[in-house]
């Protein structure tokens, strides 16, 4: 069998591409589609689509986002994977193609370093066997106040019988950890507007030493999150008592009683991440009875979790079963804090998957 990849703007094959996730099982809704190749922040996607001949409909796309983020003061050009999708008949052949054709940002150094959250399966396998790496496990921790709304909307009717058990052992974990040290006093949650957003000062807000930190301007922040058609995120500011500006922010993903933290920042000169998750868990029962937090097996931030009375979620209960992985030049001078989860200070929201 031969292929043909031919680099592209996917807009050009909207339909193509459509009918290529929907005979494969995995539909993209087109409003998703339309965003996710309309939007990022003036960052143009870079794509490639797969056919069995120059003159054949599309068998295969990948294309990857640029993203930016912050070692200490370097910046660190990213290109974010996604959309790897191929016919099940082409994947030995198209899906090598693809993935060479992205590996070539980095080796031409268009990219310092190709990021992706691949699916498990014959995907992940052939990602690991064409150079990438696992960079680690992403984990699922939660906070559990009051368990009956999430468990029956999984359980149904099993769950709820349940959940003052399970209430009950989450809130002595709680009560034999470090959750109600630290003292947030002087900060308050405040729901914030878009308009608010916009006027984050982001910029000023200096990174984290030794840690690898998704750089998102407010203009970023708002495509990312307010512009997505398909989610309803919600941006919760720490503020502060006593001059009213804002520390840091949670972007949130709010139902069925569950709050999920989808990306984080703070200003680390006043408040770590940590202290705003546990800010909002001992103080945001109005945005829901359990949090949620999705972090990188050995991150410093898994660790304050773990301390402060989270749960480690299992994927078999609903945890993240998914893999961070990355592929960087062997003499690129990072290539070995890239390896390392302790030096990803990243939440999934960096991703648009």
């Amino acid at each position: 069998m031969t292929s043909f990849v031919e680099r592209c703007d996917a807009c050009e094959f909207q339909d193509e591409i459509l009918s290529l996730f929907n005979r494969n099982g995995q539909p993209l809704p087109r409003q998703h589609f339309d965003w996710y190749y309309g939007h990022n922040g003036n960052a143009t996607d870079l794509s490639w689509v797969l056919r069995g001949a120059a003159d054949r409909p599309i068998v295969g796309l990948c294309s990857v986002v640029p993203r930016t983020f912050r070692f200490g003061d370097r910046l660190v050009r990213a290109g974010v994977v996604g959309n790897l999708m191929v016919d099940k008949d082409s994947r030995g052949i198209g899906g090598v193609a693809l993935l060479r054709c992205v590996q070539s940002l980095v080796s031409n150094k268009h990219f310092d370093i190709l990021l992706g959250i691949p699916t498990l399966g014959p995907p992940m396998r052939l990602i690991l066997r064409m150079g990438f790496r696992t960079i680690a496990r992403w984990r699922t921790y939660v906070q559990i106040f009051r368990s009956r709304a999430s468990l029956y909307a999984r359980y149904a009717t099993a769950g709820a019988a349940l959940s003052p058990l399970v209430d009950l052992v989450a809130a002595l974990r709680r009560r034999f950890s470090s959750f109600r040290e630290g003292s947030t006093a002087n900060f308050m949650l405040e729901e914030l507007t878009r308009d608010q957003v916009t006027r984050l000062p982001v910029a000023s807000w200096p990174p984290l030493d030794g840690c690898f930190l998704a750089d998102f301007s407010t203009g970023l922040l708002e495509s990312r999150f307010f512009q997505e058609p398909l989610e309803d995120y919600r941006f919760i500011g720490i503020v502060h008592r006593q001059d009213d500006s804002v520390r840091g922010y949670l972007v949130v993903d709010c139902r069925r009683g569950r709050v999920i933290v989808c990306h984080c920042r703070t200003d680390l000169q006043i408040l770590s991440e940590a202290d705003a998750i546990l800010s909002l868990c001992r103080d945001g029962k109005e945005y829901g009875e359990t949090f949620g937090v999705i972090t990188l097996r050995g991150s410093s931030l898994s660790k304050v979790l773990e301390r402060s009375g989270f749960i480690r979620l299992p994927p078999k209960f609903g945890g993240n079963e998914h893999s961070l992985v990355g592929f960087w030049r062997p003499d690129q001078p990072l290539a070995q804090d890239f390896a390392l989860p302790s030096r990803w200070n990243v939440f999934p929201g960096f991703n648009d998957v």
